[in-house]
């Protein structure tokens, strides 16, 4: 069951060593990614618009108008967010990173269990932001309309 596969030349060409500098697969071929997926935040444009605030890409850590309307799961109970905060920690460094996360979280509204709560209370109206895998976010674009959502 964990003998190594080697793929043949054909497909391992087509797929990345690394992505960001995270394998996809194992140098002795024990194991692979099976999905590659992207992170960011999901919007609520009625929200936004509504209360005047600035749209997503404007927003920038600790910003009283954001306080408690932006919605994050807990990353030691959620894979996908605890890699986004992994992220900003790669890409800013330690100090900064911590930084920005310490800052960031003190918008959020509560720290929830699972990932798909966050994108789900952006949907509601609860929270203007949320932290969300993209799957996550594209549902409830689709389910919402991305007039409403972003």
């Amino acid at each position: 069951m964990l003998a190594p596969y080697r793929p043949s030349a054909e497909v391992l060409d087509k797929i990345p060593a690394s992505i960001g500098g995270v394998p996809t697969y194992d140098k002795e071929y024990r194991w692979f990614g099976a999905a590659l997926s992207t992170f960011g935040i999901v919007e609520n444009k009625r929200v936004v618009e509504r209360m005047k605030l600035p749209g997503c890409a404007s927003v920038r850590p600790r910003r009283p108008e954001v306080a408690h309307l932006v919605g994050s799961s807990d990353p030691r109970n959620s894979g996908s967010v605890h890699m986004m905060y992994e992220i900003i920690l790669q890409g800013y460094g330690w100090e900064r990173g911590w930084e920005i996360i310490t800052q960031m979280a003190g918008n959020v509204r509560a720290f929830e269990k699972g990932a798909s709560q966050t994108a789900k209370q952006a949907t509601l109206g609860e929270v203007a932001y949320a932290m969300a895998i993209d799957f996550y976010a594209l549902t409830q674009v689709a389910e919402a309309g991305p007039e409403n959502m972003a």
